[in-house]
């Protein structure tokens, strides 16, 4: 019979001898920051697929929870200043790296945020704003189970509803931002 006390010492050793290992999307966000993160790429060895429609997405959500993007709806508007969280829908245990355009990552929002704080790897990202691409931010993921193939999900693009853009009033008097009415009609929103 092994007691308690040499079951923890012997695993204590076997805890400080044989190394921890990371997954790959570890590596995806601190030393392979130019493996490109599209379809047709290779990553693991193998080309990368597009995700089937309905299986990975990613989530983009403001500080009040409202989705403003995700599998389905892949454009969405967002305000100046919203804190915009990013996750990936339909994975179980799988491992995922979301990349970012058009901001950056919050690095104090996740242990695994690399590549300039575009890429972070199996974690919910806090995304801050970069006006560097004219306020249009595009989000998507690398997902695989294992070492199975790598799959791409589409690009959900965000358009920050400025005021710079030229106003309008219609027949009855409302004025419009166009610019923001035009990204909330792809969207399939409907504009106030």
């Amino acid at each position: 019979m092994v007691r308690p006390a040499a079951l923890r010492a012997v695993l204590a050793i076997l805890a400080a001898v044989v190394p921890t290992t990371n997954s790959y999307a570890y590596y995806m966000v601190s030393s392979h920051c130019d493996q490109s993160m599209v379809v047709g790429s290779t990553i693991m060895g193998v080309e990368t697929k597009s995700a089937s429609a309905g299986t990975y997405g990613v989530v983009v959500r403001d500080q009040t929870g409202r989705q403003l993007a995700n599998r389905t709806k892949l454009v969405g508007v967002y305000e100046a200043g919203d804190v915009l969280t990013v996750s990936v829908e339909g994975v179980a245990y799988e491992d995922y790296v979301i990349e970012v355009k058009g901001a950056t990552i919050d690095p104090d929002s996740a242990s695994e945020v690399g590549c300039r704080n575009a890429r972070v790897s199996n974690s919910v990202a806090v995304l801050m704003s970069n006006s560097s691409e004219a306020g249009t931010i595009k989000v998507w993921a690398a997902v695989a189970g294992s070492y199975g193939r790598v799959r791409i999900t589409e690009v959900a693009k965000l358009y920050e509803a400025s005021g710079d853009q030229t106003d309008d009033d219609d027949f009855f008097g409302h004025t419009y931002n166009w610019g923001v009415r035009c990204a909330q009609q792809i969207a399939g929103e409907d504009p106030p």
